[in-house]
């Protein structure tokens, strides 16, 4: 089982949706797509300890993957409002 998990949903920061990607709980990266529809930015965060992170690959490479596909997933269903 994968230690790292994911989590959408909105944040005063940001204007869209956000994807935040947690490793044992601590926040390793937020994929936003503030720049247009399609356009992911994604940025990695501080360790909370101050010690780089270290994690196997492949298991985050999957993470963004899961968390690419439901941010698309839900832009898709959910598009945005016009006034």
């Amino acid at each position: 089982m994968s230690a790292f998990t994911v989590e959408v949903g909105s944040d005063q920061g940001h204007e869209d949706l956000i994807a935040e990607i947690l490793f044992e709980g601590e926040v390793v990266a937020v994929i936003s797509q503030e720049r247009g529809p399609g356009i992911l930015e994604m940025k990695i965060a501080e360790r909370e300890s101050g010690r780089s992170w270290s994690f196997p690959l492949a298991e985050f490479e999957l993470a963004v993957k899961k968390a690419r596909e439901r941010l698309l997933e839900l832009k898709k269903n959910h598009p945005p409002r016009r006034a």
